[in-house]
């Protein structure tokens, strides 16, 4: 298995690295309570744009401290929870677990 290396990341400087991580965890949870709305309700539109700031602020917050190769992935689940938020598909449960399994 191979890892992927940023030197730019590993060389942030302690408290950006704390910042980032602070901001992560605080994203993870805003993303596992929305979800838990989301499974109530599918419909929820409140809950599915919480859920897409959160992603959103994970994909800007990594493209930050130069964890650029993540970026694309966290995209394109930004790009699905987008039209679910304009309705262009139904969210499901389906997509919750997906979303769950992706964080």
């Amino acid at each position: 298995m191979s890892s992927i290396r940023c030197s730019e990341f590993t060389e942030l400087d302690t408290g950006l690295l704390a910042d980032f991580l602070a901001s992560l965890d605080e994203a993870q949870e805003e993303i596992v309570v929305s979800l838990n709305e989301i499974r109530k309700s599918a419909q929820d539109a409140r809950a599915i744009n919480q859920l897409f700031r959160s992603v959103h602020s994970v994909k800007g917050n990594c493209r930050m401290v130069f964890l650029d190769a993540i970026v694309p992935v966290v995209h394109v689940i930004e790009e699905i929870l987008d039209d679910a938020r304009k309705q262009h598909i139904q969210f499901s449960v389906e997509l919750a677990d997906f979303v769950q399994a992706s964080r």
